[in-house]
């Protein structure tokens, strides 16, 4: 499973509040579907995408709650603002640990990597 993780080529790496194999379903039957490695507990998806089409997909993908972390090997496209990534993880964290009790909580809203 490590070895999932990565593969060679340009890839995006984002982030999402939505850590459900439903988050994908936009993507099902596509042949994006076949490049990706979605870790569902931590609500980070990699998607190594042909260069052509990584810009439309940031795009779909941001309007589907998912922000963008690492644009590898992808010139000129550039992953998400910090605030972004803290604000969502933010909204992860007010969903999960509402009383704010969990360890290193306030610590990971607020990193972006």
């Amino acid at each position: 499973m490590r070895d999932a993780a990565e593969m060679p080529g340009p890839r995006l790496t984002f982030t999402t509040a939505a850590n459900t194999p439903a988050a994908l379903a936009p993507l099902a039957g596509r042949a994006i579907a076949e490049r990706l490695v979605f870790h569902t507990a931590a609500g980070r998806l990699h998607v190594w995408p042909d260069p052509a089409e990584a810009a439309a997909l940031v795009a779909e993908l941001a309007s589907l709650g998912f922000a963008c972390l690492e644009a590898r090997g992808l010139p000129g496209l550039e992953p998400t603002s910090p605030a972004r990534v803290r604000a969502l993880r933010a909204r992860v964290r007010g969903a999960l640990d509402p009383r704010g009790v969990m360890a290193l909580g306030a610590r990971w809203e607020q990193s972006v990597g």
